[in-house]
């Protein structure tokens, strides 16, 4: 059941060399339902060697198979089976999670238009005194941000879907609890598309300029 769907405009502060602020447009969806999985690339923390227990600060595990690496907030991430601890820090039931002091940032080297994700906290559930919160950034700017239900443990809520529209991306997310007794953050289950490089899009561009041309001459 989809709980929470937000758009969100976010005119840009103006920075250092920028004349114009700039507009960004986001899909934010939480939801019991599992999100979409894209195909771009995947990460599980179940993959092969992947290292479990207490993990160096940033964790760039997967940095040079799908360009993604992730900090905390407090410099504390541990990569591991939370399915025992049901109930006082949660799980999925389906393997490895990852915790992160305070919140869990996501940090790609590519920028991303589409991605899901199954995440949950401690701490207070609901806004004024916590919630869930989804903080996007493009080249160190806040471009969007979501707040919601936080989810503990177990699947209720836990899934969200980002999705960029108008052309816009972001290449770093954010994701934390903002209840003041709230000290780890959990993400598994991550799925995401890169922003296709201008070069890639010339060529899918032409490539579908020759296919009509074929078609027409036939």
């Amino acid at each position: 059941m989809q709980i929470s769907k937000v758009r969100i405009a976010v005119v840009l502060a103006a920075v250092a060399g920028a004349s114009t602020p700039a507009l960004a447009d986001f899909v934010v969806t939480q939801s019991s339902d599992p999100a979409p999985t894209y195909a771009g690339h995947s990460v599980t923390f179940d993959e092969d060697d992947v290292p479990i227990g207490v993990n160096m600060d940033p964790f760039d595990f997967y940095a040079a198979s799908d360009g993604i690496s992730f900090t905390s907030g407090s410099g504390f991430l541990v990569a591991e089976n939370w399915d025992a601890l049901e109930g006082i820090a949660g799980g999925t039931g389906d393997g490895n999670s990852l915790n992160g002091g305070f919140s869990v940032r996501m940090l790609f080297d590519t920028p991303v238009n589409e991605i899901s994700w199954q995440g949950w906290a401690n701490g207070s559930p609901s806004p004024p005194l916590g919630g869930i919160n989804v903080i996007l950034f493009s080249e160190g700017v806040q471009v969007g941000a979501y707040s919601g239900v936080a989810p503990f443990a177990g699947p209720d809520n836990s899934w969200f879907n980002v999705v960029a529209t108008g052309g816009d991306s972001f290449d770093e997310i954010r994701f934390f609890n903002g209840a003041f007794n709230s000290f780890n953050s959990y993400v598994d289950n991550i799925s995401y598309n890169n922003v296709p490089a201008p070069g890639a899009l010339a060529l899918l561009g032409a490539a579908a300029f020759m296919g009509g041309r074929r078609r027409r001459n036939g």
